[in-house]
């Protein structure tokens, strides 16, 4: 099960659902960041305040985050 993002008046909004983890809910964050920064994961991971290589294990983990 995977956090539901949807649009509401020209703003992105992820969907609070029950049965879904944090894990979850941080990968879509970031999916979402890396979407609105045109997949430039330095630019994304600073305006989250995580690091690079936490985007980079990520997206090993899920080869389309990347992808767009």
């Amino acid at each position: 099960m995977k956090p539901q993002v949807v649009i509401i008046n020209g703003k992105k909004h992820i969907l609070l659902e029950d049965g879904v983890t944090l894990q979850a809910y941080k990968e879509a964050i970031i999916a979402n960041t890396l979407q609105e920064n045109a997949n430039r994961v330095v630019e994304s991971a600073k305006k989250l305040s995580i690091g690079k290589n936490t985007i980079y294990r990520i997206k090993d983990k899920d080869d389309k985050l990347l992808k767009g």
